[in-house]
């Protein structure tokens, strides 16, 4: 029993909880990703028109940005409400356009496609949780949920504008309850 004793300690009770730190998980922030790809993958067609299927690529210079913040707030032990957001940006701006030349190979030879594969992607997701036990056991969820996306200016990057513009798009929004009750009391 002494034995016991000597390991169960108190802790203070936070009534709030957040985060937004640096992760490689992908949860928490993770700064801006700037990369340069020699040879990525377009598109397989016929991009010269001699009936045969061209791996077509380019280089790609990419920009990517994931902030994510939750918080946890706890009324009291029945009742907490929970908040999850997170912007998301990845514009990819291609040049350099060719197709392989010869199969198992590193060589190239230049080549034109109908379209502008250049993108540039803005969402913002997020949710509300309210979780409320109403009797030991049995547990309301009300859940509140937000998704939206923006994909204008292909391959131009401009991280300002791109959070404001993925803030500002069309919204799809979501309300979702479950409730639960634990019958054997």
């Amino acid at each position: 029993m002494e034995r016991l004793r000597r390991r169960v300690r108190q802790l203070p009770i936070c009534r709030t909880d957040g985060a937004a730190n640096r992760s490689r998980a992908g949860i928490g922030v993770r700064q801006l990703q700037r990369a340069t790809d020699d040879a990525q993958w377009i598109v397989n067609q016929d991009a010269d028109g001699d009936g045969i299927t061209d791996y077509v690529y380019g280089t790609l210079k990419r920009d990517v940005l994931d902030l994510t913040f939750r918080g946890t707030f706890a009324f009291n032990r029945d009742l907490t409400l929970q908040a999850y957001v997170q912007p998301f940006i990845a514009v990819g701006d291609y040049s350099d356009v060719r197709k392989l030349a010869l199969p198992y190979s590193y060589l190239f030879s230049p080549v034109t496609i109908s379209y502008d594969p250049d993108f540039n992607t803005k969402s913002l997701r997020g949710n509300v949780v309210l979780r409320w036990e109403y009797v030991r056991g049995s547990t309301l969820f009300v859940v509140w949920d937000l998704s939206q996306a923006d994909y204008s200016r292909p391959g131009v990057f401009r991280p300002r504008s791109d959070i404001g513009t993925a803030f500002g798009a069309e919204p799809t929004h979501t309300l979702m309850v479950k409730v639960s009750y634990w019958i054997n009391q």
